[in-house]
């Protein structure tokens, strides 16, 4: 991750990872709190490299939330693995209960975004159009992504304005 976080963690193999819950949550009651309609509870994003846990993390956040009465939104960006659909997509869906370990993410109300690719650049064999497939791929992953987020920044503002709610 590049960049200055406010807050960051790393797991390795301590019992702490269960108690990552405690700053997200504080940070919801915090915003609950706030006298402004524009606080927005936190946004997490867990990164890390392959099969290091991060699904599994970000279900565990998202039932502990769900469990406190709490509605997260799940983003999935991950286009190799897939959460919430198929490989080659990026989605986003409201958590409203725990996730079920056998059934997994509910997908009452996901908004999917259908990128085709199971990473924003694929191998080709020929150099050229390796080059040219990749940044046309890179290009469109950061679009899909770039809509995605435009459209839940425009689902939280309509949620916590109540009188720009379509009917």
């Amino acid at each position: 991750m590049d960049g200055n976080t406010e807050t960051d963690y790393t797991a390795d193999e301590t019992p702490i990872i269960s108690y990552v819950h405690a700053v997200p949550e504080g940070r919801r009651n915090c915003a609950k709190a706030s006298p402004s309609d524009v606080d927005q509870g936190p946004r997490l994003i867990v990164v890390g490299p392959t099969d290091s846990g991060k699904s599994t993390l970000s279900r565990m956040l998202l039932s502990w939330a769900a469990k406190q009465g709490w509605k997260p939104t799940f983003v999935d960006l991950d286009i190799g693995q897939a959460s919430i659909t198929i490989p080659g997509c990026i989605a986003a869906t409201p958590i409203e209960m725990p996730i079920d370990p056998v059934e997994g993410i509910p997908l009452e109300m996901p908004l999917v975004y259908f990128y085709g690719h199971t990473t924003p650049s694929p191998q080709l064999l020929w150099m050229f159009l390796k080059l040219v497939l990749c940044s046309v791929n890179a290009y469109l992953y950061k679009v899909l992504v770039k809509e995605l987020a435009q459209i839940l920044e425009d689902s939280f503002l309509e949620m916590q304005n109540p009188e720009l709610q379509a009917w």
